[in-house]
């Protein structure tokens, strides 16, 4: 129950009625009908009282292991919480239409028999230690997946789990057959609410240690008929974790901007806790997968993918020798002029030593025959597109091992039509994530027996100029718009509604001085209002 309030106040109050007595609480209390509710997502509030936001329209789009049904969001509604003589503000109007700005509900999934912000060996523990009688759902639930945390954490705090937990990302699913056995492949990506944002206003690390643009991604597969068997394995790909910027020049959007390090945390203390993070999620061991040029005159990449270095040392002197974190470094622009045999040789050096070393999560007929523990973590400058295929190689390979396990193979062979279909479906993964993040489809695809990379090339260059000319002028608009859905700039709102006419000030400052800086830091809710 959420009252009428100027916070957000919940309280559990149920009661049950038969179809009679429910037509005659309508009757008595004058109840309305107004819309047909498939979920509730949470509750918010902007400046004056509480909203219930809830889930109007849903569609299916993946069934995992053959019972749990995956949908996306297609529509939502606020509902708010206030008497009737109550009038809105220019102010709240206007936030209202920045929360539904397609941003923030566009590539939302959710199911209702299982979580999908856990992995599926999480989830597999998590069931049994359920059915073992153990609260795993507390007042304490927090998950960084959860892209509706902020919406739902009062529900949570008052152990009342009503909410559905959404991820952003991206689900593709589809089955194929190899050697008459059905398969059915799906990938599942999840974007950390941490930090998040768009490509040049979220860069490094936060002072908490989340890394920009966190995504883990996992590859499901799995087989009913013979073997009912289930595989998984989990990725991550995130921003090079130090304190580092690159702030876009109005006036000059072509020019790729310089990195800045921020030289505020010299003992590496933010990136330390990130590794802390790590290690608690995924234990060990941490292997950081650096594909940024090594290229001297390539001199951002350069500096930054030496800083790393250096860092990663640092923080390994601190280590036991049982958790040090291991450091590979592929030059892949180095790779890719050498010729495509090298850049897999390459790839193939780095899968044989995660799965020697990490593993991967496999149950047959309900027994588990091994765990993943540990984590593979790419890092190019973006994330995107050297991360993508980086992580795509990884993928094939596991993918193959897991097919030889189900007998359906006898060496270390797809044919290409499989190995095609494979690449075009995490491919698809890929430029979802790159339109999340930087507003454009990945620049490099690869695909098997492909010859032609003419094309290839004319694409880069055009997603190129398509990147910089979102990251210029749409950013900072969808930056504040995911502030604000995420709550951070929550802070600012009693302010802003206590003073409106710093929105002025604000406006006429940043037509005088501003220079393209990084304003989201502590730019305030009537930045937010002009898009400046």
């Amino acid at each position: 129950m959420i009252r009428i309030a100027e916070e957000v106040t919940i309280d559990e109050e149920y009661e049950f009625y038969n179809k009679e007595e429910f037509n005659l609480f309508f009757v008595k209390y004058k109840a309305k009908f107004i819309c047909t509710c498939d979920g509730i997502l949470g509750c918010i509030r902007f400046t004056a009282y509480p909203y219930l936001y809830i889930l109007t329209k849903k569609k299916k789009v993946a069934l995992l292991f053959g019972e749990h049904k995956i949908y996306t969001v297609s529509n939502i509604l606020l509902i708010p919480f206030k008497s009737n003589n109550i009038s809105n503000s220019q102010l709240e109007n206007e936030l209202i239409n920045i929360f539904y700005n397609s941003i923030n509900h566009k590539d939302l999934y959710f199911s209702y028999t299982y979580n999908l912000c856990h992995t599926v060996q999480d989830n597999y523990y998590i069931q049994r230690e359920y059915l073992k009688g153990n609260n795993i759902y507390n007042n304490r639930y927090k998950n960084e997946y959860i892209w509706n945390y902020y919406h739902c954490k009062k529900f949570i705090k008052k152990g009342i789990f009503i909410c559905l937990f959404v991820i952003k990302g991206y689900i593709i699913q589809s089955n194929f057959f190899c050697s008459g056995k059905l398969i059915n492949i799906s990938y599942i990506a999840r974007r950390n609410y941490n930090y998040a944002g768009t490509r040049y206003r979220r860069r490094g690390i936060s002072g908490k240690g989340y890394s920009a643009n966190e995504v883990e991604s996992e590859t499901i597969v799995y087989e009913k008929n013979n073997m009912h068997a289930i595989f998984a394995y989990v990725q991550l790909r995130g921003s090079v974790p130090l304190l580092w910027n690159q702030f876009v020049n109005s006036y000059k959007p072509l020019k790729r901007p310089e990195i800045e390090f921020i030289k505020t945390d010299v003992k590496f203390a933010c990136t330390s806790q990130h590794f802390k993070i790590l290690l608690h999620k995924y234990g060990h061991p941490i292997i950081i997968v650096n594909l940024l040029s090594n290229n001297k005159n390539s001199r951002n990449e350069f500096n930054l993918s030496q800083e790393y270095k250096m860092c990663i040392e640092t923080i390994n002197k601190q280590l036991p020798k049982k958790i040090k974190i291991i450091y590979k470094h592929i030059d892949m622009r180095k790779t890719y002029k050498i010729g495509a045999k090298y850049t897999q040789y390459n790839f193939k050096l780095l899968f044989k030593h995660a799965y020697n070393n990490i593993g991967f999560f496999y149950i047959r007929n309900n027994n588990v025959i091994s765990i993943q523990t540990g984590i593979l973590r790419f890092n190019c400058i973006d994330c995107l597109d050297r991360t993508q295929v980086g992580q795509l190689f990884i993928n094939i390979y596991i993918i193959i091992k897991f097919i030889r396990l189900l007998g359906s193979i006898n060496r270390n062979y797809i044919s290409v039509k499989n190995m095609s279909h494979l690449s075009y479906l995490y491919e698809q993964v890929g430029d979802i994530i790159a339109k999340q993040y930087a507003g454009s489809t990945a620049h490099k695809k690869y695909i098997p027996e492909q010859n032609n990379n003419f094309f290839i090339q004319s694409k880069e260059l055009f997603t190129s100029i398509k990147r910089y000319y979102i990251s210029s002028f749409n950013d900072l608009e969808k930056q504040n718009s995911i502030n604000l859905f995420l709550g951070v700039i929550n802070k600012k709102l009693e302010d802003i509604k206590k003073n409106l006419i710093q929105k002025f000030y604000n406006k006429a400052k940043s037509l005088l001085d501003w220079d393209g800086c990084n304003l989201y830091h502590y730019g305030t809710l009537s930045q937010l209002r002009h898009g400046t």
